[in-house]
This record gives structure tokens, C-alpha cells and sequence, in this order.
């Protein structure tokens, strides 16, 4: 059924005033020049490489920052301005790697595989949240080739189709909509930031025993986690008795360390030794060392998992939590050089950790955990926000609600 004052389109529905054009129509597209790599400067003018281009963002770190020495005639076409829309056009990420340019950026020289896009008789910001978006990035996942290194082509991007509401006024007040959505998240991400880094901070001061905790003063001694713990693998469970429907226990498998997005269910047998509950410590044992404190409940422990079994009460279980977190990386450079890392058993239980007294223990991770408490309530604002930007964004830019 067709709302009235709307008309179906190859985009959607869409208002009977709007149209619907190409990038083509409203913006001039030019890919980048191909300045040969063997007269790279280390200073002069910035180029814009497709590494360069992130998601909605440019990075500048200093290893993938390269420059042109001097600007001549024959590519000044190819220098960009404040409020270019770029997109890289190879990698994985492809249509997911866009930026806008600002002043901060310049002076900037464009390069091959990179397109640029200038607008003609479109509102810049409208062009913007019609490209930095998962819209554009579903129209490229359908247009990409499928090869070892995904590309799209110059024609793919101005052959793109796009709603077009018919004032100026009318697309300004679209982009000025998102543009405060995306700004409300900007500010999410940069405390994100900023706690991360706070918490970091404190996590290398108290393990180390730099920062003392009110009341603490007692001396601190060094343990090899073999002497208090054990570390045990999970059992091969069969997939014969994997379920989605809450029958029997939840498996912990190597996804569940990170999200608990997808739940597995047990409905066989199974061994009570492999029963976990929330407060034990476990780790993923192929690829990336994932560390977990478990807080999900009763549940079964599946193989390549590992749980860490204590055998005293001489280490509290998050302060060792947190002490082999800033150990990972440390671990993963002990195991074995082959394609997909294995965690063993002596990888963990050979680590030496210092540790003061069990309260002193206790107050650490207390402190630690309020932290990440902190962090996860700052991250589920975020994912709430971004849950309002896209429904703005399919309610604004199909024009099922209206600005003006």
C-alpha cells in the first residue's frame, strides 16, 4: 500500500515531491593520481592514501603518513578542500571506509584508489550522511567485486542512487538532524576514550604496587601462578545435543568470552568437573587470548576453553583477573610460532605475578571493577545513541518524517 503524498522508487518509498538521482547528478567524483611510491618525502604535502581512510574517520598515525615533496602544475587537481567526502576503494573495509575532509587535514593531495567527491547542486552535509553511512555501505557489499582484495569502481559510487528532497532547506535540516546525532556520539566515544585511558592508568599504578590504596601498606611478594592454580580444558561436548532453545545448561564457547550475542545450550550429559559459574576465570585458547571473569551464570565449560582452578586461597580470582590481562600480550609471545596460536597449561601457570595481601587483592580488583562497571554503562549510552541515529536516519532520509 502507497502512503498518500508518497510514490514508490528504486530507493524506496519516498515523498511525491522528492526525486531520485546519482551521485552523478549532484556531485563531481575524480579518484586520485597515481604518485609513484619511490618519490614518497618524509615532509611536504600530505597524501591521502586509501590506508588513510577509516570508518568515518582519517588517521594520520606517523607509519602510514606519507608526503609529495612539491605541489606543480600537473596535480593541482588533485588538491582537496574543506568538506571533500573520500572514499577508499580497495581492502576489506570497502564501502565502510569514509571521511569527510576538514581544514585540520590540509593541505591534502589525493591518490589513486581513493575517490573524492565535490558537490554540485546538493547541500554538502545531506551528500555526507548519504555516503558515511551503512546505506552506502550496503550498496557497495552489492557491488564490489569478490576477490582477494574487494574493490568498487568510479562508476559504482556515481551510479549510486539517492533521495533527493527537493530544497536546500529541506536537505540542510536533514543533515543538520544527524550531523547532532553524530555528534552526541563523538562525545560518547571520546569519554569512552578518556575512561579507557584513566582506567589503563590505574590498572598499571595499583598492579604494580605504585599506588597504594588507603589502609595498605604491607610488603608485596612474587608467585608463580602453577603454585595456586591449575589450569583446566573444557570437554569436546557434541554438537548432536547443541541447542538455540534454553534447553540444558549454556555452553561458554570462545564467542561467549567477547558477546553473548549468540547463546549455545547443552541438552546431553555432561561431567559436573565441567561446570563453571559466575566469579571464574576463564581464557580462549586458540588464536586471541581471550581473558573472561565469568558472569553468566552456571554453565558448561566447552573445549579450547580453559578455566583457572585455584588450589589455595592465595590469590583472589579478579585480582589475577586483571594482573594477566596486562600479561596477554606477554603470553602470546611465549606460545608457540605456528599459524593459529594454542595457549598450553604451562604458557599460564609458569607466569610470575606480584601480589600484595588477599584484602589489598580484594580493594584492587573492587576498584578495577568499578571502573569497568563505569565503561560499560558509558558504552550502552553509546549503543543506545547509535540505535536513535539509525532510526533517524531511515525516518529522515526517506522522508517518512518530514523537517520542513
Amino acid at each position: 500500500m502507497v502512503r498518500e503524498g508518497y510514490k514508490r522508487t528504486e530507493v524506496g518509498m519516498i515523498p511525491e515531491d522528492w526525486e531520485v538521482v546519482t551521485v552523478d547528478d549532484v556531485a563531481n567524483v575524480l579518484t586520485g593520481f597515481p604518485f609513484p611510491s619511490s618519490k614518497y618525502s618524509n615532509s611536504g604535502i600530505k597524501l591521502l592514501r586509501g590506508s588513510n581512510v577509516k570508518r568515518n574517520i582519517l588517521d594520520w598515525s606517523v607509519q602510514i603518513t606519507k608526503y609529495w615533496p612539491e605541489l606543480t602544475p600537473d596535480i593541482q587537481q588533485y588538491i582537496l578542500e574543506d568538506g571533500d567526502i573520500v572514499i577508499a576503494m580497495d581492502g576489506s573495509l570497502v564501502g565502510k571506509s569514509f571521511a569527510q575532509i576538514s581544514s585540520a587535514d590540509l593541505p591534502l593531495l589525493l591518490l589513486q584508489r581513493v575517490a573524492r567527491l565535490r558537490t554540485l547542486n546538493i547541500d554538502l552535509g545531506y551528500l555526507k550522511e548519504l555516503i558515511c553511512c551503512p546505506i552506502f555501505t550496503k550498496h557497495c557489499d552489492e557491488v564490489k567485486t569478490v576477490t582477494a582484495i574487494p574493490h568498487i569502481s568510479p562508476a559504482d559510487i556515481k551510479g549510486y542512487k539517492i533521495p533527493l528532497p527537493p530544497t536546500r532547506t529541506e536537505q540542510r535540516a536533514i543533515a543538520t538532524a544527524l550531523s547532532d546525532a553524530d555528534a552526541a556520539l563523538a562525545a560518547q566515544d571520546a569519554l569512552i576514550a578518556k575512561k579507557e585511558d584513566f582506567k589503563r592508568g590505574m590498572m598499571e599504578a595499583l598492579l604494580s604496587g605504585e599506588l597504594r590504596l588507603d589502609g595498605f601498606n604491607g610488603a608485596w611478594e612474587e608467585v608463580t601462578l602453577g603454585d595456586h592454580l591449575k589450569m583446566q580444558v573444557g570437554a569436546p561436548f557434541s554438537s548432536a545435543y547443541f541447542n538455540k532453545k534454553a534447553i540444558g545448561l549454556r555452553l561458554v564457547k570462545n564467542r561467549d568470552l567477547k558477546s553473548s550475542d549468540s547463546i549455545t545450550y547443552y541438552s546431553g550429559s555432561f561431567s559436573e568437573e565441567f561446570v563453571v559459574e559466575s566469579g571464574d576465570i576463564l581464557v580462549g585458547m586458540d588464536g586471541d587470548f581471550i581473558l573472561c571473569w565469568w558472569a553468566g551464570g552456571m554453565a558448561l565449560l566447552n573445549q579450547r576453553i580453559g578455566r583457572l582452578r585455584f588450589i589455595d586461597s592465595t590469590i583472589y580470582p579478579g585480582y589475577l583477573y586483571y594482573s594477566l590481562k596486562g600479561k596477554l600480550k606477554e603470553i602470546e609471545h611465549a606460545t608457540a610460532a605456528t599459524t593459529v596460536k594454542h595457549l598450553s597449561h604451562s604458557d599460564v601457570e609458569n607466569v610470575e605475578i606480584t601480589i600484595p595481601s588477599l584484602p589489598e587483592q580484594r580493594a584492587i580488583a573492587t576498584v578495577l571493577s568499578d571502573l569497568d562497571a563505569e565503561l560499560a554503562a558509558v558504552r550502552a549510552r553509546r549503543a543506545k545513541l547509535a540505535r536513535v541515529k539509525a532510526g533517524m536516519m531511515e525516518a529522515l532520509l526517506t522522508g517518512a518524517v518530514r523537517l520542513v
